[in-house]
Formats: structure tokens, C-alpha cells, sequence
């Protein structure tokens, strides 16, 4: 995960494929020939994903936009014994890794082999795995454990690899019923039936009911078949192998990963200084952003001062030493998108203020008469203007704000195996940021950890809590803001346009002159001030901002409130859960003002 430190860091290469199978019961003890047949086909199908892996790795658009590493494949397993321990043996380094999910602890799961030789091949797997994450399953709840472990193994899935004869599941947690929850969570499925083993690898397309009548449906699978699904889960969006990556998505990705660090938004100090004038508040210039080094210092996430538990401040201790390289990874990864987005927001919002507070002046210098000044400023509109869409501000500004906010969530959802579902749909329907961030989503992969009661506590109190603490604080202060701006420019408008109303009334009685405008050319200013306010008013959309940010943080308070008020420790599924609603609240947010945004380019104003 070490890169050039001078442009925000590309995710490697890495492909994730997932195990679910029979254990030994249903395909033969190891040794026997349809266990063999059942060892080469999964080896045959886990071969041609490697192989189309490294061979599209090998494309121009890929290495332009993937760190110069070799490409990995990533199997995630639960090591019970059967088709899980097949597929985890073929994790050999240094391109494949094996990641671990265990339902119980591992001296308890244990209790599941019943050989020595198998407690030692599994005690031997857990030396090679890369990570482990240890559910907190029960033997009371045995079923629901299993289940657990399969669902987390899906969320942590590219592809699955399915060892399945086919038949109903004896429960929710049977193998059918993983493969049918793959396929409703659109991940692809490769189905092997251990009752024709010599078929192959097929690509699963349904399954009716895992349960009563699964009524399994597949397709043959060529090595052609691997290529394309692959490319659709790992090119970037609107590009194809022959492309260099020079459309318009494609200029996107590659003008964001030559970024440098930017230190210096010249147009910034326009909208600090006039958002500072009519919030009643001192903002700063914004001339400025942070070093790198100064946001580096800033603990991510900060010190769990508050939290009293011991037991629970050691097990997250120990869980952030242990994965220190990905919350490190992650934050870096959050850092540049959140400093390009401040850097082009603050170069937008300059730019559109500039624009609109002086075009009034082009119109007094119209009145006076004054044709190089009026030239002047209309010179220096146009320039901000198309200087402003000839850098894409307004879209790198969206789509960098929105990369980081889902890498902020990333940081509540990692440490409890979360990850947002995988899209599998057109590529056309992914922006260059979502699949930014799944590649980085893939690269992170599984956090080793023992979820106990201490680190669940710890994640539910420290991590998810202060996190939506600081959104509250962060909507309180925008609400504000916001809510005085609109204000401000109300009155102002209304101000404004009594000026005209009275300056038109005069004018019938009386003819003046003053500081050398008329009655008529005084009417035309102050019109043309109270334009621009509306202007503004309407491009920085003040009054929605208020009144969603209010909301916002009404909804992240009662959320707050839920958290504070569970009466035990949350379960592994429900603690994930409860993180991944908070999340999806919180980006629920920042999609509806970037869709909101998004109809709000820079144009001349009129």
C-alpha cells in the first residue's frame, strides 16, 4: 500500500472470490475420487480467474489507473472442512492471500473437526491467512452463526465459488441458500455440483427457492465469459480494453490520480470574505488549506478518551495496532479526496461570487459612462467563468466530496466487515468516484479482529458514536451559516428593491443627479444589485441548505439516541447493521445536495 506520495494513492489490483460449500459428508472424505474431482474443478476454476485476471491486468487502461503491483486474488474462506479448505489451499503467495471469517472463536470451532489431522490442517490455514475476523457466534445459536459467517463472507465477495449438489438447503445457513443470496446481492456466482464435478465451473443465473425447490438454473462458462465478467468488475466506468481511457469518465479518473497536493484555492478568498459579510461571522479567506503533514497529525479516528470500559479500550487497542496499514491506508485515501474537494468547492464558490458581485459594477460602470472599466469587469467575468467549466470545478468538486464521505463511512463499516454491496450493473451506471472507491473497498478487504464484547462496545461507543457526533456539530454550524446568508440576502433584496420602488417614485416630481447617475440610471444599479443577490441566493441554494442541514441533524440526533440507549452490547449483525443505516443516512445527505448541485453550474450571470 506504499506509493508515490505526491498524487493521491491507486488501489492495487485485487480480486476477491468467495467459498461456500459441502462439507466431507456430502462430497466424499479427502482422498476419495469424487473428492479429487471436486478438488481439480475448483482448482481449474480458481486457474481461470487468476489467468484472466493477470491478463487484463496487463491492459493499457488498467495500469494506468491500478498501483504498479502485481494483481492479487484474494480468496475468503471459513475453513470448515470440505470445499472451504480446497479453495484455501490454492491461496499460495506472493499473488493470492487467504482472509479468514470464523463463526465462533477458534479453540470453540474447533469442536467441528473431529480428527486431529484436520484440527492440525486447519490450525495450519490460520497460520497462512493474511487476516482473521472472529464472529461472535454462539453454540446456542448455531444456525444463525453459520449464516452470519456466509453473509459476511458475501460482503467481503467479488465472486463465489459455489460447491453445491443442487439440492434443497437444510437451512438458511446451508450452502443453496448462500448461493441464493449472492445472486440477490448480484454477486456473481460459479457453481460446481459435486455430482458432476466433470462439468466444470458454471455461471449460477437462478435459484428459485434455496429451501423447498431450488430449482437451480446455470450456464456453461468459457474462459471468454471469465474476461468479460471480470472487466465489468474491475475496469473503470466507460472504458473498454481498446481504450485509452480519453473520454469523459476517463479524463475524470486520470485527472484525479495526477493530482498534487493543493495548498492554494486563488479564487477562495472571494467567498470566505463575502460569506464571512453576510453570515455576521468571521469565516477566514480560505486563501489557504492545510499541509498534508498538518492533516496527518489529526488522530483518524481520535483517541478513545471517552471511553471508561477497560476491557473494551484494550480490545480496540489491540484491534487498531493490528490493522494499523489499512486505517492508515484509508485515511490517506480519504485525505486527498476530502483536500481536492475542499480545494475545488472553495475555487467554485469564489468563482460564482466574483461573477455575480461583479456584474452589478459592469452595469454602474454602463451608467457612468465608463467603457474600459465596463470592459474590464465583464473581461474578468468570462475569464472566471470559463476558467471555472475548463477545470470541471463544479463536477471534481462533487465527485471528490462524494468519494470522500463514503471513505469517511468506510471507517465505521471496515472494523465490523461491512462494505457497500457490490454493483454488477452496466458500467455506464458507475461514476469514476464509486469505482474508485470499490477498487479501494477491495484492496482493504477483511480487518483481523476478534469482535468480542470489549471491540464491540468499543466500535459502537467510540467509533460510530464520535462519528456522528461530528456530523451533528458539522450540520449545526452549516445550519447556521446557511440560515444567516439566506437571510441576509432576503432583506438585502428587499432593501434593494424599495431603493428602486423609491428612486422610480422621485424621479416623476422631482429630476436629480447624484454622484453623477440619475434617477433612471440609480433605478438600473440598484436592480442590478438585487440581481446579483438573487443570484447568489440562488446558486449557493442558502434556504435548502438551512432547512436540510436542520433535518439532517435532527435524524443523525435521534440516531445518536438509539445508540445511547441500547440496553446491552449489540450483536456483531446488529451492531453492522445499525453502522451501515447511520452510514446510508449520512450519504443519503450528501447525494441529495450533490444531486441538488448538479443542476447548479457556473454560467454568466445575465
Amino acid at each position: 500500500m506504499t506509493q508515490d506520495s505526491a498524487h493521491p494513492p491507486k488501489a492495487r489490483l485485487v480480486l476477491r472470490v468467495g467459498i461456500t460449500g459441502h462439507r466431507p459428508n456430502k462430497l466424499g472424505e479427502p482422498g476419495t475420487a469424487t473428492y479429487k474431482a471436486v478438488e481439480r474443478a475448483v482448482r481449474d476454476a480458481l486457474l481461470a480467474i487468476k489467468t484472466s485476471l493477470h491478463g487484463i491486468a496487463g491492459t493499457v487502461a488498467l495500469k494506468e489507473v491500478y498501483a504498479d503491483a502485481e494483481p492479487l486474488l484474494r480468496i475468503i474462506s471459513a475453513l470448515a472442512e470440505g470445499a472451504d479448505r480446497i479453495a484455501a489451499k490454492e491461496a499460495v503467495a506472493p499473488y493470492s492471500e487467504l482472509q479468514v471469517i470464523l463463526p465462533f472463536a477458534s479453540d470453540e470451532y474447533e469442536r467441528d473437526f473431529k480428527t486431529d489431522a484436520s484440527k492440525d490442517e486447519f490450525r495450519a490455514l490460520m497460520e497462512r491467512a493474511k487476516a482473521v475476523m472472529t464472529l461472535d457466534g454462539t453454540r446456542a445459536a448455531e444456525n444463525r452463526s453459520y449464516r452470519a459467517a456466509g453473509r459476511m463472507m458475501l460482503r467481503q465477495s467479488d465472486v463465489v465459488i459455489a460447491v453445491w449438489d443442487g439440492e434443497p438447503a437444510e437451512s438458511d445457513a446451508g450452502t443453496g441458500a448462500i448461493a441464493a443470496a449472492a445472486l440477490s446481492a448480484r454477486i456473481p456466482v460459479l457453481w460446481i455440483n459435486p455430482s458432476l464435478p466433470d462439468l466444470g465451473a458454471r455461471r449460477l443465473t437462478h435459484i428459485k427457492d434455496p429451501v423447498r425447490d431450488p430449482a437451480p438454473k446455470a450456464e456453461d462458462l468459457t474462459a471468454k465469459d471469465v474476461d468479460v465478467l471480470l472487466a465489468r468488475l474491475l475496469f473503470p466506468p466507460q472504458v473498454a480494453e481498446h481504450d485509452s481511457g480519453q473520454g469523459k469518465a476517463g479524463r475524470e479518473w486520470h485527472a484525479y490520480l495526477k493530482r498534487t497536493w493543493p495548498r492554494w484555492p486563488l479564487l477562495g478568498w472571494a467567498y470566505g470574505l463575502w460569506a464571512s459579510l453576510w453570515a455576521w461571522t468571521w469565516l477566514g479567506l480560505g486563501i489557504s488549506l492545510p499541509t498534508r503533514a498538518e492533516r496527518e497529525d489529526v488522530p483518524w479516528p481520535g483517541p478513545a478518551d471517552g471511553l471508561r470500559d477497560e476491557a473494551a479500550l484494550r480490545s480496540l487497542e489491540v484491534a487498531k495496532k493490528n490493522n494499523k496499514h489499512l486505517y492508515d491506508y484509508i485515511k490517506t485515501q480519504y485525505l486527498w479526496a476530502d483536500q481536492l474537494a475542499n480545494y475545488c468547492a472553495r475555487q467554485f464558490r469564489g468563482a460564482y461570487v466574483l461573477a455575480f458581485c461583479l456584474a452589478p459594477w459592469a452595469i454602474v460602470a454602463a451608467v457612468l459612462h465608463l467603457s474600459k472599466a465596463k470592459l474590464v469587469i465583464v473581461a474578468v467575468i468570462v475569464v472566471v467563468v470559463v476558467a471555472a467549466a475548463w477545470h470541471r470545478l463544479h463536477a471534481r468538486w462533487l465527485a471528490c466530496r462524494g468519494l470522500a464521505e463514503q471513505l469517511r463511512q468506510l471507517r465505521i463499516l471496515a472494523p465490523l466487515g461491512r462494505a457497500p454491496a457490490q454493483d454488477t450493473g452496466p458500467d455506464s451506471e458507475r461514476s469514476w468516484a464509486d469505482w474508485h472507491f470499490r477498487a479501494v473497498v477491495r484492496e482493504v478487504g477483511l480487518v483481523s479482529a476478534n469482535l468480542d464484547e470489549g471491540l464491540r462496545k468499543a466500535l459502537a461507543e467510540h467509533v460510530v458514536q464520535e462519528l456522528v457526533k461530528d456530523q451533528i456539530n458539522y450540520h449545526e454550524v452549516t445550519k447556521e451559516r446557511a440560515r444567516r446568508i439566506a437571510h441576509t440576502l432576503h432583506w438585502f433584496h428587499y432593501l434593494l428593491f424599495g431603493l428602486t420602488f423609491l428612486v422610480v417614485a422621485l424621479q416623476v416630481p422631482y429630476s436629480f443627479c447624484v454622484f453623477g447617475i440619475d434617477g433612471a440610471g440609480w433605478a438600473i444599479v440598484f436592480s442590478a444589485f438585487g440581481g446579483a443577490s438573487i443570484g447568489l441566493a440562488n446558486q449557493g441554494e442558502f434556504e435548502r441548505i438551512a432547512h436540510s442541514s436542520k433535518a439532517m441533524e435532527a435524524q443523525l440526533r435521534d440516531t445518536l439516541r438509539d445508540f445511547q440507549d441500547l440496553p446491552d452490547v449489540p450483536s456483531v449483525t446488529e451492531l453492522g447493521d445499525r453502522a451501515e443505516r447511520t452510514a446510508a443516512l449520512m450519504l443519503k445527505d450528501v447525494l441529495g445536495w450533490r444531486a441538488l448541485f448538479l443542476t447548479r453550474p457556473l454560467e454568466p450571470p445575465a
